[in-house]
């Protein structure tokens, strides 16, 4: 019978217990971190603001804030260090603050405030992405191929200027470039334009054509 259980230290197994937990909860962590900067890249592309400018003072933000909330970092992870508990506090406020900021505006808007405006399409793009599933602490497996479909318009409006737009396949397909556009846009709750994804929609649809058929015709003779 193998006895170092028994005679393992409470104190020794509490120890590690403790960091099981911490690494789950770390993994947890990052796991919610990307789904949280995925949540971000969707509001950015329905949100008339520069993606610079709501990084760049999220990133200050965090970083003024860094070496008061350092040492509950340290709780936490269990690094020993300041600068690695900085930098991933840093990087917590620079992902979840964009996304509080830019919903609350979103997400509150008024819908009575939006209106059509139109838009020239001045390029299509269809991005090619990876699903992505964790397969270890260190490790990211890629899995099945998909695509995003997005769509940079120029608003007849000066005041709203240029955006990436992203659209449904369906959408994607019926616009081409060139083609003016009609899009929904009002005015969030914090002041900053969005527009409504959804709404997305050409001015003139194109019809299909009808391709004569190659299929010889015969005439009966009388």
């Amino acid at each position: 019978m193998n006895t170092n259980r028994k005679n393992e230290p409470q104190g020794s197994r509490s120890a590690n217990t403790r960091t099981v937990l911490r690494y789950l909860a770390f993994g947890f962590g990052v796991s919610a971190l990307v789904l949280v900067f995925g949540l971000d890249l969707f509001l950015l592309g329905c949100t008339m603001v520069s993606a610079w400018w709501v990084f760049g003072l999220c990133i200050l933000v965090g970083a003024f804030t860094a070496i008061p909330a350092a040492p509950r970092w340290r709780k936490l992870s269990g690094w020993s260090g300041w600068v690695p508990n900085i930098l991933f506090h840093t990087l917590v406020v620079a992902v979840v603050l964009p996304a509080i900021f830019l919903g609350v505006n979103y997400w509150g808007a008024s819908e009575a405030d939006f209106t059509e405006e139109k838009a020239v399409v001045e390029s299509k793009e269809r991005v090619t992405r990876r699903h992505t599933r964790r397969v270890g602490r260190r490790y990211l497996a890629t899995g099945s191929v998909y695509y995003v479909y997005q769509m940079e318009v120029r608003f007849v409006n000066p005041e709203y200027g240029v955006l990436t737009v992203p659209a449904p396949k369906s959408k994607y397909n019926a616009i081409g470039k060139g083609d003016t556009a009609l899009i929904e846009v009002g005015r969030g709750a914090l002041g900053f334009y969005v527009i409504d994804e959804p709404s997305v929609k050409p001015l003139h649809p194109h019809k299909k054509k009808s391709r004569p058929s190659r299929r010889p015709r015969y005439v009966r003779e009388r």
